[in-house]
């Protein structure tokens, strides 16, 4: 359902609503049956991750929630199992900042589960300053790029042996803006003036990193996509620098999607026959044009070297 932004005055609130309900929204329409299936999706206590979450434990699917807070987490968790009435939910408590959070959780996951089909990285904020993890990695780009790419790099051998199976990496339309320095990847050199800016340069890492996944997984039946939810009205806003959250959300909240609409590209990308693919890129349940993707999500040569970089500054290679 969609809910009116607050402190808006009544006349502005009916023509943000009729401008909602005249937008064109895409729905999942695929009715797979999840039954047998494992998923596992990051940053699932709030927003459209808790969403994605919640319709796959609906869909039958074991369902393992990765989350930060420990306390948001079990309430997330019990939550999805009141309104799903599928207990089959596990809780991870993972910090994506931290490598050896990831490493943990990935042991733990490769021990104790049998299988893995779906793998959602959906998890992403934005630090409102440079911050340098204890790791030496800088904080937004662990948690939006490095964390999810060992994750994702831990648990390939499960995900092999559960084929058919999908990696799905959330980025955002924001990704367009971005720009890769691979010398810049910890921010050593510069952090721009708006974190905003860097929370872009990560983004186009997530869809990177999608290309070169599909290369090398290439030989078997694990398919890869990123996709843009659409702009969603969440407490991610919250976190936005002040001149952003007094200029430009105001006008977002104009063609917002709810959590549970934006979410609807995540399902369709972890169930619909359409979303079988190899590196592609989906907004509004349905592929992009080449012209909706920032260009350097098909330069493969710099896709191949951001992976490097990243093998290194995760310590998955020496």
């Amino acid at each position: 359902m969609n809910t009116l932004p607050k402190n808006q005055k009544p006349e502005v609130c009916t023509v943000i609503l009729g401008i909602r309900l005249l937008r064109k929204r895409n729905h999942c329409t695929s009715k797979a049956d999840l039954t047998g299936k494992t998923a596992l999706v990051t940053g699932a206590n709030s927003g459209i991750g808790f969403e994605t979450a919640k319709e796959l434990a609906r869909r039958n699917a074991r369902v393992i929630i990765l989350c930060r807070n420990e306390e948001k987490g079990i309430h997330a968790t019990n939550k999805i199992i009141e309104e799903t009435k599928n207990k089959n939910i596990v809780l991870k408590i993972t910090d994506l900042s931290l490598m050896k959070s990831v490493r943990k959780t990935a042991e733990e996951i490769l021990r104790e589960e049998e299988r893995l089909d779906i793998l959602i990285n959906n998890a992403g904020l934005l630090a409102q300053k440079k911050i340098i993890t204890d790791e030496g990695l800088e904080y937004t780009y662990a948690t939006n790029h490095f964390g999810p790419f060992l994750l994702t790099n831990l648990l390939l051998g499960l995900l092999r042996r559960s084929a058919p199976s999908r990696v799905i990496v959330v980025s955002s339309f924001l990704h367009r803006y971005g720009k890769i320095e691979l010398d810049n990847l910890c921010a050593e050199k510069s952090f721009p003036i708006l974190p905003e800016l860097w929370y872009n340069n990560t983004k186009l890492a997530n869809v990177m990193f999608v290309t070169h996944l599909a290369h090398v997984v290439r030989d078997s039946e694990i398919y890869t996509c990123a996709l843009e939810p659409g702009i969603i009205m969440t407490n991610f806003q919250s976190r936005l620098g002040l001149l952003t959250r007094l200029f430009i959300v105001p006008f977002l909240s104009l063609i917002a999607k709810s959590e549970e609409e934006g979410a609807q590209t995540t399902i369709h990308a972890a169930v619909s026959p359409d979303a079988q693919v190899h590196g592609k890129y989906f907004i509004d349940c349905k592929e992009a044009d080449r012209t909706q993707v920032h260009p350097d999500f098909k330069n493969e040569e710099l896709c191949a070297k951001l992976w490097r970089a990243s093998e290194k500054l995760t310590g998955l290679v020496e």
